[in-house]
C-alpha cells in the first residue's frame, strides 16, 4: 500500500497537537471521533462533556453551576439543559440514565426558575419606574416645579 493510500484509510489517531479524546479518521473520511470521556476537564471542553454520560455529564453539570449566575456560557447552557428535562419527562419510557438525569437537573431546574423568576421580577420593577416617570415627571414640570424641586 502506497503512503498516500495509507494516510487516507488507516485507523483513527490522536494527534499530539490535539486534546485527548479527539480522534481522527483517515484522511481520505475528513472526520474525527470524540470520545467524551476521554476528553480533559476543562472550560473549553465543558459544553460536550454536558453531552456526556453518568458521572462526566454530572461532573459537568456541576461545573456549569459554578460559572457566574451572568456568564453567557452557563445561562444557554442551563436554557438547553431545562429544554432536555422537559422533553424527557414527556416521555412515558425512559432508560436508566435518563431517569438519573431529569433528577439531577430537578435542583438545577429549581434554582434555574428562581433566577428566572428574580430577574422577571427585577425588569418588571425597573420598568414600572420607568413607567411612573414617564407619566409623573412631565406633569410636576406643568406645574411649574424645576427639575430641582421635583428631585
Amino acid at each position: 500500500m502506497t503512503r498516500t493510500l495509507h494516510d487516507q484509510f488507516a485507523s483513527a489517531i490522536e494527534k499530539p497537537d490535539w486534546l485527548p479524546g479527539i480522534y481522527f479518521l483517515p484522511k481520505g473520511q475528513r472526520a474525527a471521533i470524540i470520545a467524551i470521556n476521554q476528553l480533559p476537564v476543562s472550560s473549553e471542553t465543558l459544553w460536550l462533556r454536558l453531552l456526556g454520560r453518568e458521572t462526566v455529564q454530572a461532573q459537568a453539570v456541576s461545573e456549569l453551576m459554578t460559572l457566574p449566575k451572568n456568564h453567557p456560557f452557563r445561562t444557554h447552557a442551563l436554557k438547553q439543559l431545562m429544554n432536555l428535562r422537559k422533553t424527557l419527562e414527556a416521555r412515558q419510557n425512559l432508560n436508566r440514565d435518563e431517569r438519573a438525569l431529569v433528577m439531577s437537573l430537578s435542583p438545577i431546574y429549581q434554582q434555574w426558575e428562581e433566577e428566572t423568576l428574580q430577574r422577571g421580577r427585577q425588569e418588571g420593577r425597573q420598568e414600572g419606574r420607568q413607567e411612573l416617570l414617564s407619566r409623573v415627571v412631565p406633569t410636576l414640570l406643568r406645574t411649574g416645579l424645576t427639575i430641582e424641586q421635583i428631585a
